[in-house]
């Protein structure tokens, strides 16, 4: 995601349920991949943040705080690099419950 930031093929996070995810990335690393996304307006203009599990990542849940609070967000979703991978459809309409760490779809994504 980060590589592709001002590039024709830049993500467009307005309005969006962004997952992050990845997996044995030092804290450094993350921070410094956040700290680029950040800097080019993608989370905050982010309606929120489904975290996956970041395996082999134990600092992760700090810096993503750092980045991610003020916005709804949840970690460990099972999605990604885990064992149990949920599909996430892109580009339909979603709901997420931070508190629960549950995304709940609100079409149907074979439309």
């Amino acid at each position: 995601m980060v590589a592709t930031l001002s590039t024709p093929f830049e993500i467009d996070t307005r309005n969006k349920i962004l997952f992050l995810e990845e997996i044995g990335e030092p804290a450094y690393r993350l921070d410094r991949m956040l700290a680029q996304l950040k800097l080019a307006g993608k989370l905050d203009h982010a309606s929120g943040f489904a975290c996956g599990l970041f395996s082999r990542c134990p600092q992760a849940p700090d810096v993503l705080y750092h980045y991610l609070k003020g916005k709804p967000s949840c970690y460990g979703l099972p999605a990604g690099h885990s064992l149990l991978q949920a599909t996430l459809p892109l580009g339909i309409k979603a709901c997420l419950d931070a508190g629960r760490c549950r995304l709940t779809f609100m079409e149907n994504a074979l439309r």
